[in-house]
């Protein structure tokens, strides 16, 4: 990872993921809003483009957003109440990502398939790096793998160490903080061994080529 990308993971971890509680099943709607909003944002902000209001464009997009995770909301008290009402005003935290993850203003004369696909890159990759913090928290913290369902909660009990004290640490705010700047760490050290075998690769191909 570059030095922009990991400051980039740092503020969206810090705006959507360290306020929800440490349960996967808060976490998958969460996922799913991201998802939603940078796919159809990015559809809005192409079809700003190309009737050219662009001076209307930002505020437009800002209106967009928050209709359609109010929209959202509604869909996820009509699937599970319960769980709307105790995530509150977090599930509008997506919102605050996408524009984070998104290039919605400075892709004018990008094309939208790659528009689209370099967003929705973005949000899938932060998506995965989510569900693990997620997972990890719902296990490590409560022994449990958690799921929304219409009735509830439907909770997978594991064999854990979770109700001591050092585990539960893990599904704390503080806990969100340390585990978010390891996931982080395991990334950036992910990408760059993967950028040195591609390199690595790349002069073997050209030694090969010479000779």
């Amino acid at each position: 990872m570059n030095r922009n990308i990991v400051f980039m993971y740092i503020a969206v971890s810090l705006v959507m993921l360290v306020p929800v509680p440490g349960r996967l099943y808060y976490g998958i709607p969460v996922i799913m809003v991201l998802n939603l909003l940078m796919v159809l944002t990015t559809l809005f902000s192409k079809f700003m483009d190309f009737f050219k209001f662009y001076t209307l464009k930002p505020i437009c997009i800002l209106l967009m957003l928050v209709g359609i995770t109010i929209f959202a909301r509604q869909l996820l008290i009509l699937y599970s109440p319960m769980i709307a009402l105790t995530m509150g005003f977090i599930i509008y935290m997506p919102a605050i990502a996408v524009l984070m993850l998104g290039r919605f203003f400075d892709n004018r004369g990008m094309q939208l398939k790659m528009a689209l696909s370099g967003n929705m890159r973005e949000s899938g990759f932060f998506s995965i790096y989510a569900f693990v913090f997620f997972l990890l928290r719902d296990i490590v913290g409560y022994g449990t793998i958690s799921f929304p369902i219409p009735s509830g909660i439907f909770k997978l009990e594991l064999p854990t160490l979770s109700y001591f004290s050092p585990f539960t640490f893990w599904a704390s705010i503080p806990g969100a903080l340390v585990l978010s700047g390891l996931l982080l760490a395991a990334l950036s050290f992910i990408r760059k061994y993967c950028g040195i075998l591609e390199r690595s690769a790349q002069l073997r191909q050209e030694e090969s080529n010479a000779n």
